[in-house]
Parts: structure tokens; C-alpha cells; sequence
């Protein structure tokens, strides 16, 4: 089983193999020329295990071991082998508790580590938000051996990045370079600590870039990550990719692994993104992402057949434009197929997605949309994605007025579509979407929160507003209650509630 560890892999292989045939070439009892074209070939290693070499003592200083405590309640783990916290299981927890040992100890301290590195001569430092996110206590230790603690300016889950300080003047620092420009096949460094071995260095190549849709940083996460094969293990998260220049091309975040280390296959954020993402946390402690308000796919190449193209088309297809959003008011539709981006052709949706996540909510953006295979050009003004995944479907589900009903319980509803399924992680699911709650209103005090799923009504399942409505109508005036099967994307439980009055 494939599994992806937040941070992963190799090296030199074809230089190992090089040497080999070298050492041969040289033992080999034919003379000179042969011996020539060897040491020819060594000194052509040496000379870029030196520029390897330069590059680590240039770019080392500058990357720090990190070390975070979190405290963290006291849990048991699922069918799945997930943590679940037991405040989440209610009444269940309480049972549960009985039989753990240390009682006396809960909640409890948890330690982790990884790595970062110096963006500024007066302390910032970027980390990925795995490493410190949710940490009651941020140390961070230098190449020279000076402990420092750190302070958590910002972190970002959807993009994996954080933006950490220390107090202090004339640290070194790294310069961030272009991972635009990189090219695949092109030498990195790792630089990091791998299982707490600090100033870990390891080389290799980049092997792919724009990998998206692999679902590492979950439904809302932006990913576009560099996959090299230098070797990265748990510990290297946070820490630079660099290249031959010194220069950050990418932040290490993740493995593609079968046993847990390193498989080959390692995963960094874009310095382009992470540079994007920092600068936000450093003016004002969260990000704010560009939105248009559609739900699109790639173009597949039975999609580009259907709609009249060569198949092997590029461009993304959208699947549903959201009313009241940029997009509508724009004109855009549905079946639409987005081919440029401000003149750049759209190769993929992951792409897409990305590059309109990092416009400036407001400005404009310039799109090609072929309509029943005609292009015709879009001018769509950005705007800001909602903090609050639920509010991207919520305009179109509004009700003129509250059905008492749902005064009564506390909460108000919406449909559950394809686009927020994915957004909080509900694909595949049916229900309601619980879009809101009244503080202390009898749904609050029994522990439904916004952007959780009602699945059933009294064991009957609801797939929308009006069954969910119908279904609390049919229970007969006998019945003091009502149950309801809640699902909060991670745990499922049932929750009894006073039956609102006829």
C-alpha cells in the first residue's frame, strides 16, 4: 500500500555507477588512452562533488532544526487506526476514559521536529505547518548550536506553510530563487534533519513539476509540488530545496513512500507559492486566496471529442457555475472550457486552480472559454474565497424565510453538492449541510457544529432540504424526540433533540 508522508528520498546513483565503470576503465591493462578518458571522468566527478560541496557550506548556516510541544487530549484509535480525541465522542468518551491508564496525566504533552530555514537577517523563518501547527512551544536550533524560541507568526493548512520568528539580528539567510525557471532533470539539494540528524545534505535531480491532485494536503489543499529524488525522510519537512546557485526552489514537505522513509519519491512546495503564502502571513497572519466561483475538472480526451475538439485538447471543463459568484457575473457557464489564463494556455485544473488562487481578490483576470467549440474571451473580476468552505454553495440555497422547524433545533441547512462535498471532504456522502448554528440553542448544546453532515432523521436517511424537512414533519406528536445521524467527516454518531412544535 502506497501511503504519503508529510515530508521523502535518493541521489547520485548514475555518478555511483560512473565511478564504477571509471575504476574499471583504470584497472584495465591497455594503456593510456583508456586511463586518460578515466581520469578525465573522476576529475569531472570531483569537480561536481566541489560544486556540491560549495553549495552545502554556502546554504547550511541557514537551515535550522526545529522542535515543537503540543499538548494534545487523550484519544483511541478508530477502525481506520485514526486518532479520534475523546471530547469528540460525547457521552462515549466518558466510558472510554475508565479503561485508559494515566488518567491523572491527560491531557498529554506531544513532541515533534523538523526543519526550516532563515528568510531575513532579523529572524523569519519558514517551516511547514504540519511541523508547527496547533504547538504551545516552538524551539529552533542553528547550524552553530544556539537554541532559540520561536514564535508562530502564521501557518497556512492549504498550502502546508508557516511563517516562524526568533528574536535576533545577523542571522543568515537563504535567497529565494524561481522555481518557474527550474527545469526538470535539473541538480538540487535537500538540506534538513532526517530523523533529528541536523545539517543533513542530499542531492538529486528534479524529476516532474505542477504535481497536483494528490490529495497529501486534503480536500482545500493547493498543491502543486516539485518532485525530486533527492532524499528526503521525516525530519527534512520545512526544510530547502536549493539550487546549484544557493537559491530555495521549494520547501520539503512530503513522501510518496511504501514503508514510511524514503522510496525515491519526494514532494516540495513551489518557492513561487511559498513566497506568495509568506509574505501574506508576515503583513497579517492568515492568506487570502483569489476565487471565480466554478467547479471544473481536466479535459479528459473523450470530454474534448464530445465537445467538438481534437482529443488531447488542453484546458479545463466546467462543470457548474455558482450563482452570485465572479464567474456568473461574468457570463461564464456551465460545459464552458477554459483554454487561456491572461494569455497562458490552461493545461490542467490543479494548475488552473492554483494560478487564480494567487490573484489579487479585485483585479481582473483575462479568460479564452471555447462555448460549443467557438472561443470567446472573458474579462472576470476576482474575487476572495470565503473563509468558510460552506458559503461557497450557500448563495442559491437561501431561504426567503427559516422554517420554524429549524429555529426550534438551532441550526439552519443546505444541500450538499458536488463542490462542497469536495471542499470539506463529504464525497460519496449524502445528507444536509449544517450552514449554521444558534449559540447555545439546543443543536449547539449537544455538539452540532457548522459543516457538519445530517444523514438521517429518526433511521430516516435525508439527501436534502426537503426530505430533511418532510422526514421531521412525518414523526408522530407521540414522540417527544427526535434523532438525528450526524457525521462530522471524521466520526459518526447520534444526537437526540426535543421534536420542534407543529
Amino acid at each position: 500500500m502506497i501511503t504519503y508522508k508529510r515530508t521523502a528520498q535518493m541521489a547520485i546513483v548514475g555518478a555511483v555507477a560512473v565511478i564504477l565503470v571509471a575504476s574499471v576503465s583504470v584497472l584495465t591493462p591497455t594503456g593510456g588512452p583508456v586511463s586518460a578518458q578515466a581520469d578525465d571522468a573522476i576529475n569531472a566527478l570531483k569537480q561536481q562533488g566541489q560544486a556540491f560541496a560549495a553549495v552545502s557550506a554556502k546554504a547550511s548556516p541557514a537551515v535550522v532544526f526545529v522542535q515543537v510541544e503540543r499538548e494534545v487530549e487523550r484519544s483511541i484509535r478508530d477502525s481506520r487506526g485514526r486518532e479520534i480525541p475523546l471530547d469528540k465522542l460525547g457521552p462515549q468518551g466518558e466510558f472510554f476514559r475508565r479503561f485508559l491508564p494515566d488518567e491523572s496525566e491527560a491531557p498529554q504533552r506531544q513532541r515533534g521536529q523538523g526543519s526550516g530555514f532563515f528568510i531575513s537577517a532579523d529572524g523569519y523563518l519558514i517551516t511547514n505547518n504540519h511541523v508547527v501547527g496547533g504547538a504551545d512551544k516552538v524551539s529552533v536550533f542553528t547550524n552553530d548550536g544556539d537554541e532559540y524560541e520561536a514564535e508562530v507568526i502564521g501557518a497556512d493548512p492549504q498550502s502546508d506553510i508557516a511563517l516562524i520568528k526568533v528574536d535576533g539580528t545577523g542571522f543568515p539567510y537563504l535567497e529565494m530563487g524561481d522555481s518557474n525557471r527550474l527545469q526538470v532533470g535539473e541538480w538540487v539539494l535537500a538540506i534538513g534533519s532526517p530523523f533529528g540528524q541536523t545539517n543533513s545534505v542530499t542531492a538529486g535531480i528534479v524529476s516532474a513539476k505542477g504535481r497536483t491532485g494528490m490529495r497529501i494536503l486534503g480536500q482545500q489543499g493547493y498543491e502543486n509540488f516539485i518532485q525530486t529524488d533527492a532524499a528526503i525522510n521525516p525530519g527534512n519537512s520545512g526544510g530547502p530545496l536549493i539550487d546549484l546557485d544557493g537559491q530555495v526552489v521549494g520547501v520539503n514537505t512530503a513522501i510518496i513512500s511504501r514503508s514510511g522513509g524514503y522510496n525515491g519519491i519526494g514532494l516540495a512546495v513551489p518557492v513561487d507559492m511559498a513566497s506568495f503564502v509568506m509574505e501574506q502571513l508576515k503583513d497579517g497572519g492568515s492568506v487570502t486566496r483569489g476565487y471565480l466561483g466554478v467547479m471544473i475538472e481536466r479535459l479528459d480526451p473523450d470530454m474534448a471529442e464530445g465537445q467538438g475538439l481534437k482529443r488531447g485538447a488542453n484546458g479545463v471543463f466546467v462543470q457548474k457555475v455558482m450563482p452570485e459568484t465572479p464567474a456568473a457575473e461574468a457570463g461564464l457557464q456551465s460545459q464552458d472550457i477554459i483554454v487561456k489564463l491572461n494569455g497562458d494556455e490552461v493545461l490542467d485544473s490543479g494548475d488552473f486552480r492554483n494560478k487564480i488562487s494567487m490573484v489579487r481578490p479585485g483585479k481582473k483576470v483575462s479568460l479564452v472559454v471555447l462555448r460549443n467549440a467557438r472561443p470567446q474571451e472573458f474579462d472576470v473580476r476576482v474575487g476572495k474565497l470565503p473563509d468558510d468552505p460552506t458559503q461557497l454553495a450557500r448563495a442559491g440555497s437561501r431561504r426567503e424565510e427559516e422554517p420554524s422547524a429549524l429555529k426550534e433545533i438551532g441550526i439552519s441547512i443546505q444541500n450538499l453538492d458536488e463542490d462542497i462535498a469536495a471542499q470539506l471532504g463529504f464525497e460519496g456522502e449524502r445528507g444536509v449541510l449544517v450552514s449554521r448554528v444558534t449559540p447555545g440553542g439546543p443543536a449547539f448544546l449537544k455538539g452540532i457544529r457548522q459543516g457538519n453532515l445530517i444523514q438521517e432523521v429518526n433511521d430516516t436517511p435525508v439527501a436534502n432540504d426537503q426530505e430533511f424537512l418532510q422526514a421531521i414533519d412525518e414523526i408522530p406528536a407521540s414522540k417527544r424526540v427526535i434523532v438525528l445521524h450526524v457525521f462530522d467527516g471524521e466520526l459518526a454518531r447520534y444526537v437526540a433533540l426535543p421534536r420542534p412544535k407543529r
